[in-house]
């Protein structure tokens, strides 16, 4: 089922520790263009190492671009900074920086792929 769980504002930390504002925790599971869409966002170069949810969002608000920006997924061991069809970590009109394209033109609202074997996997919107 699809899920957002949003958070109080003044520092209160979500279910998972965020305690930013500019995301949404979606739900466990990658971030996709809608439920039972085997389609995949484009994908920033990943933050490789364990990090806090926090410090994968402060590294997917650091690139030049936020416009296309529709969020990130965090495992155990990396953060992916996802963006619709057409848009990078660089350009909001230009595909620059980019390591991993969608070959199916994702473009819209974000939800989570959420079969209940992923609980590692984290999916954040950005808002």
């Amino acid at each position: 089922a699809l899920s957002a769980v949003p958070f109080a504002s003044g520092g209160a930390a979500d279910v998972n520790g965020y305690t930013g504002s500019e995301y949404t925790f979606v739900d466990f599971g990658y971030c996709i263009p809608e439920l039972g869409s085997n389609s995949h966002y484009n994908m920033a170069p990943p933050l490789e190492g364990q990090y806090s949810v926090d410090e994968c969002a402060a590294h997917c608000q650091s690139f030049n671009n936020i416009e296309g920006h529709v969020g990130f997924e965090i495992t155990l061991s990396q953060c992916y900074c996802r963006y619709t069809d057409g848009t990078g970590p660089e350009s909001a009109t230009t595909e620059e920086g980019i390591t991993y394209e969608s070959i199916t033109g994702s473009v819209g609202a974000i939800s989570a792929e959420t079969d209940g074997n992923n609980p590692i996997i984290k999916c954040y919107r950005h808002n």
